[in-house]
């Protein structure tokens, strides 16, 4: 056979080809069962094939200010998914007058938590109706472990991103929000309120998630532009490309 990097078995060996720094090298490895013969090279090759273009179906969490929603958006905009926000969930079943939607009224109308069986069930129902074929960005849901092993078995995701700040940048982030938009959820005493909220119920999703295999963590104390240039990176790394 010609000098290339294929050589043909003949002793009672196989030959198998691997992929090492923009060449194949040639690996010998033991023949199953007496002399040589003639094999096919495909026969053990370690060729690599190009991975599998993964569909993304996310979470992303973290702490109010930590500016989720807003990588949130840009993502589902970069992979040409819907991005979804619980609170749009529940304003379409209120809106819908459903027995449920009923119900979560009386919740945000009284400014208190709605319990996790009405949150699931709304979520189940909402999620359903939508076309998520392609996959999805989920924003604000679960909010805590019950709710996210819920939501596992409902619409398994396959990556939880957590960006992650100090409580210091999340509290001077939200306090220009405040100034800037005039926005009466984040009044200092309120903002500082749901900070210890988001440690006590969502933190422990980390957790959840890194068990599961499926965690992502990623700083988020930068610029919009660099965070999510370094978070679609490290997807890409993961095998989700745009």
């Amino acid at each position: 056979m010609g000098a290339g990097p294929f050589r043909a078995c003949r002793h009672r060996y196989r030959s198998c080809f691997s992929w090492e720094a923009g060449s194949y090298k040639t690996v010998s490895r033991p023949a199953a069962g007496g002399t040589g013969g003639r094999h096919s090279i495909c026969d053990h090759a370690d060729i690599p094939t190009p991975m599998r273009q993964k569909t993304l179906r996310a979470v992303i969490f973290g702490p109010p200010g930590s500016g989720k929603g807003t990588q949130g958006r840009l993502l589902a905009q970069k992979f040409h998914v819907p991005f979804i926000g619980s609170g749009e969930l529940f304003r379409s079943e209120i809106e819908q007058q459903t027995e449920l939607g009923k119900l979560a009224r009386v919740y945000v109308d009284s400014g208190c938590l709605a319990p996790d069986d009405l949150v699931n069930g709304i979520v189940s129902r909402q999620m359903k109706s939508l076309n998520l074929k392609n996959g999805f960005v989920l924003d604000g849901y679960p909010r805590t472990v019950d709710q996210a092993a819920f939501f596992q078995r409902l619409m398994p995701v396959n990556v939880a991103i957590l960006i992650k700040v100090s409580d210091e940048i999340a509290l001077n982030r939200l306090k220009k929000r405040r100034k800037k938009e005039k926005r009466s959820d984040d009044l200092a005493e309120t903002i500082r309120t749901r900070i210890r909220s988001y440690h006590f119920l969502t933190e422990p999703l980390a957790q959840f998630y890194r068990q599961k295999g499926v965690l992502l963590m990623i700083k988020g104390d930068q610029s919009v532009e660099y965070v999510h240039e370094v978070l679609v990176k490290k997807l890409a790394k993961l095998g989700f490309v745009p």
